[in-house]
């Protein structure tokens, strides 16, 4: 693969087709594909009607190769709101060319310039993530696979 740049944007309600069908190949990809009842009008209720989570789109010369979903959580401790990701998405054909991290930064620098946390949680074949983003300070929570990036270490080192 020639190399690639990487654009983000956030999805719009034009995009809940992609949206599912990105949705379905993660599924398949980790074997659940058989559990997916989302369906266009959920998303679109849940997405851009009730605003409840959002969706980042990562693209290469505008042709989608993955997604980010997260949406805001809240520390209970900082006192201040943050972003969970619920899912990070690389088609398969893009994978190991470093869109996995690019995503991850994205999302932090999304972060970084709106809320004070940005937290994901890894399973074991994705325990690689633990090393998606050395020097972004972002640590486990009580020994599980939690991690919590703060905003003062977005900053320092989003860019």
């Amino acid at each position: 693969m020639k190399k690639a740049t990487m654009t983000f944007r956030f999805a719009v309600k034009e995009d809940i087709s992609l949206i599912l069908t990105l949705i379905k190949e993660l599924a398949d990809y980790e074997g659940m594909l058989s559990e997916v009842i989302a369906t266009e009008e959920l998303l679109e209720e849940w997405l851009f009607e009730k605003q409840k989570a959002e969706v980042l789109i990562g693209e290469i010369d505008g042709n989608p190769i993955g997604f980010a979903l997260f949406f805001h959580n809240f520390s209970t401790f900082l006192g201040r709101a943050g972003i969970y990701l619920e899912d990070l998405y690389v088609r398969p054909a893009y994978r190991g060319h470093g869109f996995g991290k690019a995503f991850l930064k994205a999302g932090c620098n999304c972060c970084g310039k709106r809320l004070r946390t940005f937290r994901m949680v890894v399973s074991g074949y994705e325990s690689t993530q633990h090393r998606v983003l050395p020097g972004y300070g972002g640590g486990t929570n009580a020994g599980l696979d939690c991690l919590s990036y703060r905003r003062n270490e977005i900053n320092r080192n989003g860019e």
